[in-house]
């Protein structure tokens, strides 16, 4: 696309990137519906005469006024990690990595010691900011692109989760509620640094939980096994609606 605009001097204008608003109505349970809505910076492809937009990434509330205000020289923030924020929720991906997980020692499960630098799937977790006494939620996703609103979502394959995604902080410290990187740092070594202790939600997985577990302590392993994640039955975009709720 070409524009040409009288400023004086003749000028050609290409497209080259475009904005996208999304927008839904949340309510929380007790306070009116209310529109709320995020940004994506999508880059301009252009195929011969045709221009196709293409895959976005979030955008910041502050990157947002400093293009409203034409501050030329405020530099472009794109945020990879935040998928969605509001008054209410926040959520975040984190891309499949390696690291050590705990247990805490029981007959209940027979795991003696961490699983060591193990696979770990995909993972979104989502923040609840209001007063309450398990506010992280878990969720996994398949592949290593950064989700989607139409990111299909399965249970995070993990003791200590419930059947709605919530994560039994038991007497574990919990971080501060913020959205900052240092914060939700904090949100994921908390869950990762904490010693689970017990299935609450025997589907998490294909299978059993525990066995799973006990089968990769000592093993080099590459990837993570994402055939055995269990379906959550519901796709990122229809999470940030879930009104939050103190049922498991």
């Amino acid at each position: 696309m070409e524009l040409t605009i009288d400023m004086g001097t003749s000028q050609q204008w290409q497209l080259k990137h475009a904005f996208l608003v999304y927008t839904a109505t949340q309510s929380n349970g007790y306070r009116p519906s209310q529109e709320v809505a995020f940004v994506t910076h999508n880059p301009v492809r252009h195929l011969g005469d045709d221009q196709e937009i293409g895959p976005g990434k979030p955008v910041s509330l502050d990157t947002l006024m400093q293009i409203l205000q034409h501050n030329e020289e405020a530099p472009v923030f794109i945020d990879d990690k935040v998928l969605y924020k509001s008054r209410s929720v926040v959520m975040w991906w984190v891309p499949p990595h390696k690291r050590s997980i705990f247990f805490t020692p029981g007959a209940r499960h027979n795991i003696n010691g961490p699983v060591e630098n193990t696979p770990h799937p995909g993972l979104v977790f989502r923040l609840a900011m209001r007063d309450e006494d398990n506010p992280l939620s878990i969720a996994a996703v398949k592949g290593g692109n950064r989700p989607t609103p139409e990111t299909q979502l399965f249970y995070a394959p993990y003791f200590n989760i419930w059947k709605s995604g919530r994560v039994c902080h038991g007497n574990a410290p919990t971080p501060d509620k913020d959205a900052t990187p240092h914060c939700m740092r904090e949100w994921e070594n908390s869950f990762f640094s904490s010693a689970f202790s017990h299935p609450n939600h025997t589907g998490v997985i294909k299978g059993d939980i525990a066995e799973f577990w006990r089968q990769r302590q000592g093993k080099k392993l590459h990837k993570f096994p994402e055939s055995v994640l269990a379906s959550f039955k519901m796709d990122l975009d229809t999470w940030t609606k879930e009104a939050p709720s103190n049922g498991y």
